[in-house]
């Protein structure tokens, strides 16, 4: 099965940034503290138009934050508002850079909650060109196998999920919706039995089909050990059904070992819930939830500096190092994507 690929990444709670392959690079939105090849490019384009008289650094900083202000208003685009001095397809225009502004390889995906669905969704249309994927989470797998359609997605009448999917489609954006479920023994009577896994799958696959959806994305959580061949069935199972869309797998993050206990780990220490060999398998991109870190890695515990309590906090770039290095022992850097808390 050939599918287009992908290079390592970021995901947010909210948003995801995935670096893509060459062929598939979009330019990224441009604002106060961001730093490149891009922004030294639009430097240059406001001081041959006269707007900055600094040298291009690539580094966006007050006095680029100047230049394009003036530019915004002087060409009509916008002279107020949060948006004021962010340079995204208008401003980039305005300056005549068009397509020729280097591409970020970044591909950025919204995550919308069902319990924020309208919020979510007017918070994203107005952006919908700064983003390549939409994420509606989602389906909720009922403890009977069945799906629930928390999102409104299945009701042609839902205004919310209509003028999304619309709009995404219209501008090319893709649509991926999240299929969740985080009982773990029902995740483990359902998988574990041919019938019912099966049964699931074409479900979830038909979803696809019928929503008309570039894929889908599959959130088990609090899965037991004794249920990771299953899991992995299933995985491969629906990875078969669902032919040319893509399959995303959000996975827990999992902390080298000796870094999680101090002193000698115990038996069971390297059962875990998540087959990485087969999840690279029949998944086309892994999102690592490298978030709520609190105290799973002892090392960085005894390293904090704060008095009161243990070094405990969302996401450590020393752990989320740690994360990746192992999880890239079994899956490519190609396919993994790095969640970043977007709370706290």
């Amino acid at each position: 099965m050939q599918r287009s690929p992908y290079i390592v990444a970021a995901l947010m709670a909210l948003a995801t940034f995935v670096p893509l392959s060459t062929s598939a690079s979009i330019a990224r939105v441009l604002t106060i503290g961001t730093s490149g090849s891009d922004v030294t490019a639009l430097q240059s384009a406001l001081i041959a138009k006269g707007y900055l008289s600094t040298s291009a650094t690539g580094t966006f900083g007050p006095a680029t934050l100047a230049a394009v202000q003036k530019l915004q208003c002087a060409s009509g685009i916008i002279c107020s508002g949060t948006a004021y001095g962010t340079v995204g397809p208008a401003t980039r225009a305005a300056l005549g850079l068009g397509a020729s502004l280097p591409a970020h390889n970044f591909e950025v995906i919204g995550w919308i909650p069902y319990w924020r669905a309208g919020v979510g969704t007017a918070d994203i249309l107005p952006h919908l060109s700064s983003f390549t994927a939409i994420m509606p989470f989602g389906y909720i797998v009922q403890n009977d196998g069945m799906l629930h359609d928390a999102f409104g997605l299945d009701a042609p009448m839902s205004t919310t999920s209509a003028t999304l999917i619309a709009a995404a489609k219209a501008a090319g954006v893709k649509i991926i919706p999240t299929v969740m479920w985080s009982n773990g023994a029902a995740i483990h009577t359902i998988l574990s039995d041919q019938t019912s896994r099966t049964a699931l799958e074409d479900r979830i696959a038909a979803l696809v089909t019928t929503g008309g959806f570039d894929g889908i994305n599959i959130d088990f959580e609090g899965k037991r050990a004794e249920t990771k061949d299953s899991f992995s069935l299933f995985l491969k199972g629906l990875y078969q059904r669902v032919g040319q869309k893509l399959v995303y797998c959000t996975i827990e993050a999992r902390t080298p070992v000796y870094d999680r206990y101090d002193g000698t780990p115990p038996p069971d220490a390297t059962e875990y819930a998540n087959d990485y060999v087969a999840i690279n398998k029949y998944c086309d991109r892994v999102e690592l939830m490298t978030y709520d870190q609190q105290t799973v890695d002892v090392k960085l515990d005894k390293s904090g500096t704060e008095a009161a309590g243990p070094y405990i906090p969302i996401s450590d770039p020393a752990w989320v190092r740690k994360v990746v290095n192992l999880t890239a022992q079994n899956i490519p850097k190609k396919k993994l994507q790095i969640g970043i808390a977007t709370y706290g």
